[in-house]
């Protein structure tokens, strides 16, 4: 049987597989390169990495940056592929088990995408984030924003996120340890933005009965290991790379998007 790519730390031969892959992949892009003038000159930590890609992007304009994630595969690649004199990457435990390697206030700003949402112990994830930014430092933390995604009630249907967020649930969470937060929606054009919108819109109806409030956690999880393996296994895949027409000046980040698929919070240590 094929083994589907993830998504969850996507490398640059996924996003080519589809329009939804290279959707993703745009909206990573846009967020690190959103976030270039508020890295530039600094000392920079990426907090979940992954591949390395938006690591090696922005690694030009910071003073020096370090990657760092759980998976050992992940930074395997991002060192094998994303190199720079200023990079380095690290893997790491989760924040659970063990703290971050570095010392207090080692860092201006660090950066966290995509990791909030399988973060078992948001409390210590964000505790350690603010031990290692130094006075007055910067968290900019990118997580999907679940109002364009789940029912009000629903728990969410991708198996390795445990809590999804809307606007208020990100900023009252952030507002434990940091200050002077501030919530941007990342949107863009409709007709590129439907093909997100479509597909979280079927996956949530569909998959709703394994994802109400009530389902035990192993229920939900088993339940949508079996599906995405079904789905990815009986589906056709291209032979071939596709060569979609848009890239990511067709995704914007601002405080009032018409859609929203994303969620940035900036954020200050108190």
């Amino acid at each position: 049987m094929k083994k589907e790519p993830t998504t969850e730390r996507i490398i640059i031969e996924d996003y080519q597989s589809s329009e939804n892959g290279y959707l993703i992949y745009l909206m990573h892009i846009a967020t690190y390169k959103y976030c270039i003038s508020l890295v530039s000159g600094k000392k920079v930590l990426d907090y979940g990495c992954g591949s390395g890609y938006g690591t090696e992007l922005i690694s030009d304009h910071c003073l020096q940056i370090t990657g760092v994630d759980i998976s050992p595969e992940a930074i395997a690649h991002a060192q094998s592929h994303f190199n720079g004199p200023n990079l380095s990457y690290l893997q790491i435990e989760r924040a659970e088990i063990a703290p971050l390697p570095f010392t207090d206030s080692s860092f201006d700003v660090v950066l966290s995408f995509q990791v909030i949402e399988h973060v078992q112990d948001v409390s210590v994830y964000l505790r350690e984030i603010e031990r290692v930014l130094r006075p007055d430092g910067y968290v900019i933390i990118a997580t999907p924003d679940r109002s364009s995604r789940l029912f009000s009630f629903q728990k969410p249907w991708n198996m390795w996120h445990l809590r999804e967020y809307t606007q208020d649930q990100l900023k009252d969470t952030m507002e434990s340890r940091f200050s002077g937060v501030n919530i941007l929606q990342i949107g863009g054009k409709k007709d590129v933005l439907e093909i997100e919108l479509n597909r979280t819109g079927r996956l949530r109806q569909f998959l709703l009965p394994f994802t109400m409030p009530f389902t035990p956690e192993f229920i939900r999880r088993n339940s949508l290991r079996l599906f995405k393996y079904l789905s990815y296994n009986l589906s056709s895949h291209p032979n071939k790379p596709i060569t979609p027409n848009f890239d990511e000046t067709a995704l914007s980040i601002s405080k009032h998007e018409e859609s929203s698929i994303d969620l940035l919070a900036i954020a200050q240590k108190k």
